[in-house]
């Protein structure tokens, strides 16, 4: 073996796996090389000795001693997934700006060289169903990158929910350098095409929202006073939307304007309280587009 040091991956090994570039050499567990990876397995089964001539078998990749320790500690103790953070029946309720607990979640920069590695030595569907959901996990924090690689590797479901969280800001704030890590034409323009959708159905939502529907719970003191106060704070509101606008939240600063009255302080919260509902089934997601659903 020279002068290559030896490392040790798992309690009980019969196998050893060599960098050629380093040197470096790991004891590791055969069968984990063979479960885990597509790759190895076909290795094993047309390159592998007769039990009489097999001895200390050595496995030599070209690969540094860096990255195949990355790679055999992954084959040997895969990550748990991470549990979505809702159902699907949820998805449309859920809160684009939540965020999720990744304390036990891979961080991005070492999931990406597993999910390269994964691809590469064509690990088991278990091994990486658990990657990509840590990748889902982090959507929240990493929209813009997530959603780049997840459309780049045909993995929808994970670039649908990062597009929620491309609401904000605006798709002009960023710079063509950043823009361009989105692989394709197509998958920018549905983010373009879910920004316009979206402020679309959120001004008709705003002009269709009344605080006295049909009249109902009007004031007869200052009624005509707090409707027109509603409806000047909805047009100054329609003129500045954009798609990551949090229209509830904005119009609740119209009840500081609103005369000190019982009874229109409680339209106007009713009316809020609509407004919020309505406002959480506005589109959010690319694969809600019209287009997306025919």
């Amino acid at each position: 073996m020279g002068n290559s040091s030896t490392e040790v991956i798992c309690a009980v090994p019969n196998f050893f796996v060599q960098s050629i570039p380093d040197g470096e050499q790991f004891e590791v567990q055969k069968a984990r090389l063979q479960d885990g990876s597509e790759i190895f397995r076909d290795m094993f089964l047309f390159c592998d000795p007769s039990p009489a001539v097999a001895g200390d078998q050595v496995l030599k990749l070209q690969e540094n001693a860096s990255t195949l320790a990355t790679l055999l500690r992954l084959l040997h103790n895969p990550p748990a997934p991470i549990a979505a953070p809702c159902s699907e029946e949820d998805e449309d309720d859920i809160d684009i700006t939540a965020r999720v607990d990744i304390d036990n979640v891979i961080p991005l920069p070492v999931l990406r060289t597993l999910l390269d590695l994964a691809d590469k030595y064509a690990l088991s569907d278990s091994i990486v169903h658990s990657l990509h959901s840590h990748l889902a996990a982090q959507v929240s924090l990493f929209p813009l990158e997530i959603y780049a690689y997840a459309v780049q590797h045909g993995l929808r479901k994970i670039a649908t929910d990062a597009s929620a969280y491309l609401l904000y800001p605006s798709l002009s704030t960023y710079t063509s350098r950043e823009i361009s890590i989105i692989p394709s034409s197509e998958a920018y323009h549905e983010l373009v095409l879910l920004h316009y959708e979206r402020v679309k159905q959120l001004k008709d939502l705003l002009r269709g929202e009344e605080i006295f529907p049909h009249g109902y719970g009007k004031c007869l003191r200052h009624g005509d006073d707090t409707r027109l106060a509603w409806g000047t704070y909805k047009h100054n509101l329609i003129l500045k939307l954009e798609a990551g606008t949090d229209v509830t939240a904005e119009m609740r600063g119209i009840s500081s304007t609103l005369h000190q009255c019982e009874v229109c302080h409680r339209a106007c919260e009713a009316a809020l309280d609509m407004l919020d509902y309505k406002f959480r089934k506005v589109i959010k997601r690319i694969d809600q587009l019209p287009m997306a659903q025919k």
